[in-house]
Order: structure tokens, then sequence, then C-alpha cells
């Protein structure tokens, strides 16, 4: 693979100039930018042939700032950050940062991380399917083909990370599968996440103005014409914006500041991760707009509840990503197989590019195989970067909403017992994972099944 044009954007001249030197003899060729605001210029012309190593704190505007404004980029960016910058650093990678460093940092660790960064970018233009062969998957495919042919609104719900946008996407391929791969202008996919839309200039960059130099560009809507407008993370939107955005669901038209109405010609497809009933619920969310939403909703399981999908999701990534043969010993792959994935498909995901990294450094030839064994496994995940909580907040919401069925009712202990355990076993479909959630051993549990039938 050709090692891709480095941009180095810190205002910490003499980082720039030892970095800069280091990567060149490593076979880079080295961009320096020391303004931010001349940044965002660089940044918004860069391809797909760059990799742009970008600093959080920067005079003039910070790194997020200028993350923020350059949402329509093609270059990923690796944000350099100093230690106790967590949150600034988890708003970083929301802002579509491809992964975050602390600073110090030498070239020999950065020199893997550049390369994932730029072989990700060049495999995200093609299709990424829909991984998994248990019911749940096989379900949410056969929708994507249903849908396909259907031009009314699509709702994606599911946990973060379950892989809200790969659907969006292969719904997207599959509604325009009658265009030659070989046409110059495919029909265009334009995602945007909706939590990171500046609240004063919500309507110029979604739907443009015609007197606003800063937005003489396509708007975001222009640029979908023709295509699919994927909204993520709309239950973020406040309820003044949710009004607005109301009208041009509804009716397919939006007026540009300044100009006048036009209607938009394609499909558009929103996302949540949370449960938009509850948010209507706690008010949280406008109820006309939940029903315009509802009308084909697609949702996502946690990866916790699709039996041996990981598995085939790590396996199917690691052919991407990786140079090196990766096997795994049958206690790694029971580890997998019982690991609750609290990042759900996109903990997956990285679990993929971190082995591919180690898995290079680790062997001597390319034909050399490694098998991750039971230890590197288990360490590998329990520094694991996703936290548990958050993910777990869908799956708290459903149980939120289905709990008024059982609490109150006239259901014995015993049949309440009953229900929760069948559901956790139909989820899971692992005794032993089962027993452990539930805090008894597994004799306790098949005593109790056996009991029962």
């Amino acid at each position: 693979m050709d090692k891709p044009n480095v941009l180095i954007i810190d205002d910490d001249q003499r980082f720039c100039m030892a970095l800069s030197k280091a990567l060149k003899r490593r076979g880079f060729s080295v961009e320096v930018v020391n303004d931010s605001e001349e940044a965002i210029h660089v940044l918004r012309k860069a391809t797909r042939s760059s990799v742009a190593i970008l600093d959080l704190k920067m005079p003039k505007l910070s790194g997020l700032d200028v993350l923020k404004r350059t949402m329509r980029r093609e270059v990923p960016i690796i944000m350099l950050t100093g230690h106790g910058a967590v949150p600034e650093a988890v708003e970083a990678m929301k802002a579509g940062a491809y992964t975050f460093l602390n600073k110090p940092i030498d070239a020999e660790d950065l020199e893997p991380m550049i390369l994932q960064a730029h072989q990700q970018t060049s495999l995200s233009s093609e299709l990424i399917p829909f991984v998994g062969e248990s019911s749940s998957a096989q379900q949410v495919r056969s929708m994507i083909m249903q849908f396909a042919s259907n031009e009314e609104l699509v709702l994606i719900t599911g946990p973060t990370g379950s892989g809200k946008e790969v659907v969006a996407r292969a719904l997207h391929q599959a509604s325009y599968s009658n265009q030659s791969p070989t046409t110059l202008n495919p029909a265009p996919f334009i995602s945007v996440n909706m939590s990171i839309l500046p609240t004063e200039r919500f309507e110029q960059l979604l739907f443009g103005d015609i007197n606003d130099d800063l937005t003489s560009r396509a708007s975001l809507v222009d640029q979908a014409m023709g295509g699919t407008l994927f909204l993520d993370e709309i239950d973020e939107l406040s309820l003044e914006q949710q009004s607005k955005l109301l009208h041009f669901i509804d009716h397919k038209v939006y007026r540009p500041l300044g100009g006048e109405e036009k209607a938009f010609i394609g499909r558009i497809i929103v996302a949540s991760c949370r449960q938009l009933a509850v948010e209507v619920k706690e008010r949280r969310f406008r109820q006309d707009l939940f029903y315009r939403l509802i009308v084909l909703p697609i949702n996502l399981n946690e990866l916790s509840r699709r039996g041996e999908d990981a598995r085939l999701i790590l396996e199917y990534w690691l052919e991407r990503v990786s140079k090196i043969p990766i096997s795994f010993s049958p206690e790694a792959l029971d580890v997998i197989k019982q690991y609750l994935w609290p990042g759900n498909a996109r903990e997956v995901v990285n679990l993929a590019r971190r082995l591919a990294v180690i898995a290079q450094m680790e062997v001597t030839a390319l034909e050399d195989n490694v098998e991750v064994d039971l230890a590197w496994i288990e360490n590998l995940l329990s520094n694991s970067p996703f936290e548990g909580e958050q993910s777990r907040s869908f799956e708290t919401q459903q149980i939120e909403l289905q709990s008024n069925n059982l609490l109150g009712s006239d259901m014995s202990m015993e049949a309440i017992e009953k229900i929760h355990i069948q559901t956790l076993i139909d989820r899971h479909e692992n005794l032993s994972l089962v027993a452990r959630i539930l805090g008894v051993n597994r004799r306790t549990l098949q005593r109790k099944l056996k009991q029962w039938s």
C-alpha cells in the first residue's frame, strides 16, 4: 500500500519540525500547518490520499473547532491530546476524528496508526455488509431489501455502535442498485451527525443561505440531491430544531435562507440511539415528528443479543484490515462469545484494528500466522476504551417500555421470574452467561429450568 501524505496541524513549530523529519525518514511526504484557520482551508481541499494529525489545543480555534468546521472533509484525522483531556477527546471522536493519541508521541508509534487510518478511509467508500447469521441480523437484511423499493422515510434505532450507518449505507446501495457501477456520478450518500451541527447555523448548513459566503458551497440537502440524506442522532435535536426539520421531512421541500422553496428529490433515512417513544413521554421529542418517523422502522439489537455475530464481524474485519493471518485459540473464542460487547459492533471493529496493528509488530514475515490466546484477548478486552453504561442505556429504555406490562400485574413472582430468565436465554443463547448475569451458578439455573419443564 502506498504511504499517504501527512498533514501536521499544530502551533508548536518545534514539535512539527521534529515529527516532520521523523516521518519523512520513514517515507512519508509531509505538509505542516501552524495556523488553525488556515488548517480549515487545507483540510477542505485535502483528499483521501492524505491523513491529518491535529492538535487539540491551539490558539484562535481549537482542534475540536477545526473538526466541526470541516465536517465534509475526505481526509481522516488523528487527534493529539494532552493528559487529562478525555472529555474533549471523546467529543472529537463524535465529531468524526479517526482516533486520538496522547502527547508526547514518536513516529514509530504513530506510523501504524497513520497507515490504518489511510487504509480504513480507502475502504470506507466500499459497501460494508451488515454481517451476522443471527435471526435478528437476517431480519434486518430482509427489511433492507423490502424497504429499498419504497421511497418512504426509514427510521433506524439501536444503541451506540450497533451499525446504524452500515444499515443506512446498505439501504442506500440497495435503493440505487440499478445504477451502472461505472457511472461517473453515482447517487450520493450524505451522512450528517445532527448532534454536532452548531445550533446557530443549523438551517444554514442543512438548507443553505444564499447570502452567506461561508456557506456558498452546496448545503447538506443540496449535496444529497438524487441520492440519500442520512440524519444520524436525530434525538439530539432541540424541540425548535425538530420543528424546522418536520416540515422538510413531511413535504420534502426546504427553503434556503433568503431563497426560494425547493423540492428535495431523494431518500431520507434518520437514526436514533434512544427510544423515541420514551423521549416523547419525557417531552424531549415532538410527538408529531415521532409519528412521522415510525412508518418504516428498523431496530438493531445489542450485539450481546446476537449469538455468534460478534465472532463473524471480527473475522470479517480482520480479513479487511490485517495483512497477517490471525486465528484464535478455543479459549479465546469462548471469551469472544461470552463477552457482552458494551460498545457493540463498533467495539468489535476497534478490536480488529488493534489486533491488526499488534500482529504486524509481532511477526517477522508476512506469511507468519498469529494465534490470539486466552491471556491476549482478555488483556485487550479488559483495556477496551468502551464504557458499558452508556451503551446499555438503550436496553434500559426498552425494559422501561416493557416493565409496565409486568410490574403491578396479577402475575406471580414465579411467572415473572420465568419470563425474565427465558428472555435472557433467548437473547444470549448461552446458559453460563445467563447464570453469571443472574448471579447464580450454572447448576442452579439448570435445576430451575428442569423443574419448570
